[in-house]
């Protein structure tokens, strides 16, 4: 009898519970079934890469039943795609509590979205003790945005120097900045544009006292409008502006257009009519 006359939908059906899903590189065969779930988690991530996402979070279903964290956090993570919060809260709490960093960071960035901000300050802490790099940066940028009269340098130097989160690094630099710490700012946000993180570079030209010569600012502003950092791009044109290098300004500008910066576009428009372009 067709479907449709009333009824609900058959459920999808569950891949073999031998399928080896996509293959690996050295063609090892993964096992998830009764008995031997050993490669439930990395057969889910392997379906996961090729868009099996029905037959990735039955695998990452049977992980999270063995009792693998990391495959409930997985498991969480698909129900939160899907919307449905409640119940990837479930897993994610199910993960932290066997002490795996990734579902208390998850469950500290629900927390965060319903502005229980002492919940998920916890919860980003354990995560950020557990070594998860990226749930310091995010206790780090919590605190400051919260205002919170506790440790922000902690966690985001952990981010920044031990887990080499550019962001995070950012992040640390205006906060030292902020702190009348120039010299470790400057360090920082040296960091951060090291590592390819545009905004990093343009404030590291702009940090006052940084202890660095004026004209060190020109390569870092070039690095960030190389990057694709509109900011960076006007900020650069307005250093060589200020040195008189008409040319290399328009064209930083007309950089800066491209990206739609509008002061940028105010500028290189009245340079090239100047010059009868």
């Amino acid at each position: 009898m067709a479907a449709g006359c009333g009824g609900a939908p058959p459920p999808p059906v569950a891949p073999p519970a031998a399928d080896p899903g996509p293959a690996a590189p050295d063609g090892t065969v993964l096992r998830c079934e009764d008995g031997d779930t050993s490669g439930c988690l990395e057969l889910g991530l392997r379906y996961l890469a090729h868009e099996g996402l029905a037959q990735a979070e039955e695998m990452f279903r049977r992980s999270c039943g063995a009792g693998e964290p990391p495959g409930c956090v997985q498991l969480g993570l698909r129900l939160m795609h899907r919307g449905q919060t409640a119940a990837a809260e479930v897993f994610f709490r199910t993960a932290c509590g066997a002490g795996e960093p990734a579902g208390c960071h998850s469950l500290g960035i629900a927390a965060e979205a319903r502005g229980e901000f002492p919940d998920a300050d916890a919860l980003y802490s354990r995560a950020c003790a557990g070594g998860l790099g990226e749930a310091c940066f995010a206790l780090g940028r919590m605190r400051r945005a919260w205002n919170a009269m506790v440790d922000v340098e902690g966690p985001l130097r952990a981010a920044c120097e031990a887990a080499g989160i550019a962001a995070a690094c950012v992040e640390l630099g205006a906060a030292l900045d902020e702190a009348g710490r120039a010299p470790e700012a400057a360090a920082a946000l040296r960091r951060a544009c090291d590592a390819g993180e545009p905004i990093g570079c343009r404030r590291l030209a702009a940090l006052p006292g940084a202890g660095a010569d004026p004209e060190a600012a020109g390569p870092a502003l070039s690095r960030a409008c190389d990057a694709g950092d509109a900011g960076g791009c006007n900020s650069l044109g307005e250093w060589f502006a200020e040195r008189a290098r008409v040319d290399e300004a328009t064209e930083a500008f007309r950089r800066a257009c491209e990206m739609e910066h509008g002061r940028a576009c105010a500028e290189a428009g009245a340079r090239m009519l100047a010059r009868g372009d």
